[in-house]
């Protein structure tokens, strides 16, 4: 029984009719019968236009099917109107197709689903609410090989108890390093969320039609059950003493910035604070440039993970009575996070220059409100959480970056020193300073900051025979660097260093932008402020 393609698609469509039949549920009372018009696999069949050699190898192909006795054709002036099914040839239908009848397919199914009820809570709603639908006669939300995959990626995470990979998990369950990205990150994500107990850690992350929030989203959640895209570090600076169960003690100082891997904080006994209060920052850049006394700092890196939470929590469980605060942007999203950061750990978190006050101080940096900010400081003020800065926002459809709020401004300062003093000329200069500095206007590129400054500058001199005088001036000056501290230039171009190529070291810059572990310095220093035009 060697038939073609378009025979095959004439008895599939037959087929499929039948099953979706009340006659194959032993329901009907009445004999149906079941047939197609041509133009269902052949559409130009009854067209004018049609190829005439086409329409005859279509017939030809028909009558052969009806003289295997698997059809019935029925003509209407002299051209095929329907193709009926021969109800006693249906086995045929399956022998010829290859294909297994529905009801045994749904049985497969029901029973594939039943293997996965009692591993987990999620398991069971997702596995009972698709075996009540094969029950009644609907396709599950997954079949076949698809669900099988499914399944077993769910049953890994929710069971998984160590760090790894995504990469790494998508080789253990599907033996294919990539597969996992390309085809069931999503889907395994979606059914987590939707069928699991993890609302409280996506706060403000409700609208999954936005990439950004479905991505980060979907980030938090495999953290949840620690899996990463890359190896997940926390990264502090601070007063520190660190205890681990094999004896190591690390002591820690504001100077020398340091990261632990997760893995290697699960095998944190105690950890003994020295600074009054403990500040977590959420981006990378505030979190390099900021130095303050008596305060223990952690970079948040957006939405916290489990290796976080669990690092914060066991501060404040060996560390009573600290101060607890959070520096983030002044947007929707930096107010979810703080909201997020509380949930998660139960620490009454008090924000950093995240008010009112700071967005009117920095209203010329400001950055105008997308849509999706807007839906999320309306849910917030309906929720009657930081109303007065969500009102402001809204009203004047701004947010700030949480960058421009502060940078270290003794080492601009350096740079602007340096740069001016190599400019002056004059035997009797006794002494030179920058003394305030007044930010004016910042603009961000991809890859460079260029802010405009007003610095006011004093010249000490002393001549010769004569009294010592001092002038002061201002100077409005335009300074550039890199974007990002943690970026440097090599053959002129920039890259972000993820080891130190001496030390191999994970890369945290000191103050200087040097490697905090053996002091090596790159061929150029994209962190500082170079002039690049200035006027008295």
């Amino acid at each position: 029984m060697g038939y073609n393609a378009v025979q095959k698609q004439v008895l599939e469509a037959l087929l499929d009719q039948y099953e979706r039949s009340k006659t194959y549920q032993g329901e009907n009372k009445v004999i149906q019968s079941f047939q197609i018009p041509p133009e269902k696999v052949f559409p130009d069949y009854a067209s004018d236009y049609a190829d005439m050699d086409q329409i005859r190898d279509f017939e030809a192909w028909m009558r052969e099917l009806e003289q295997d006795g698997l059809i019935t054709i029925r003509y209407g002036s002299g051209e095929i109107r329907k193709l009926t099914a021969d109800p006693e040839s249906w086995d045929l239908y399956y022998e010829v197709l290859q294909r297994r009848d529905k009801l045994s397919l749904q049985q497969d199914q029901i029973m594939l689903y039943q293997r996965y009820l009692g591993m987990s809570p999620l398991l069971d709603r997702f596995c009972r609410e698709q075996i009540g639908r094969l029950q009644q006669n609907k396709n599950p939300l997954y079949g076949g090989k698809e669900a099988e995959a499914i399944l077993e990626l769910c049953k890994f995470i929710l069971q998984n108890q160590q760090d790894i990979l995504e990469r790494e998990l998508s080789m253990a369950v599907l033996k294919d390093s990539k597969r996992w990205e390309k085809k069931y990150r999503s889907k395994v994500c979606g059914l987590l969320r939707k069928y699991g107990d993890y609302e409280s850690l996506f706060l403000g992350l409700t609208d999954d039609r936005d990439k950004e929030d479905k991505r980060e989203t979907e980030r938090i959640l495999l953290a949840e059950h620690q899996i990463y895209p890359n190896p997940s570090y926390v990264y502090f600076k601070g007063n520190a003493e660190f205890y681990f169960s094999n004896g190591l003690c690390v002591r820690t100082d504001p100077s020398m910035p340091m990261a632990f891997s997760s893995a290697a904080l699960k095998g944190l006994k105690a950890l003994y604070i020295g600074d009054e209060a403990v500040i977590t920052v959420e981006n990378l850049t505030s979190f390099n440039r900021m130095q303050m006394e008596r305060a223990f700092l952690i970079f948040l890196s957006g939405y916290h993970n489990l290796a976080k939470q669990a690092f914060i929590k066991q501060i404040a469980g060996d560390n009573p009575g600290k101060q607890w605060h959070h520096f983030g942007d002044i947007d929707p999203d930096g107010f979810y996070i703080v909201e997020n950061l509380i949930r998660g750990t139960g620490i009454d978190f008090h924000m950093v220059y995240m008010d009112t006050d700071t967005l009117k101080k920095y209203d010329e940096y400001t950055k105008p409100l997308e849509e999706r900010d807007r839906r999320k400081a309306e849910n917030l003020l309906a929720a009657g959480r930081y109303t007065d800065v969500m009102s402001y926002m809204l009203e004047k459809g701004k947010k700030l970056e949480q960058e421009i709020v502060r940078y270290s401004e003794n080492y601009l300062r350096s740079c602007i020193s340096e740069a001016l003093y190599q400019n002056v000329e004059h035997p009797d200069l006794m002494d030179y300073g920058v003394g305030t500095i007044r930010l004016k206007k910042v603009v961000n590129t991809e890859e460079t900051t260029t802010i405009t400054v007003q610095v006011y500058i004093s010249e000490t001199y002393l001549p010769q025979g004569r009294k010592p005088h001092t002038r002061k001036y201002k100077r409005t000056l335009v300074l550039q660097r890199a974007r990002y501290p943690q970026r440097r230039k090599q053959d002129g171009k920039l890259f972000t260093e993820r080891e130190c190529p001496s030390c191999g070291a994970n890369f945290v810059p000191d103050e200087n932008h040097c490697c905090s572990f053996c002091g090596y310095s790159f061929q150029a220093d994209s962190a500082k402020w170079v002039v690049q035009t200035g006027q008295v």
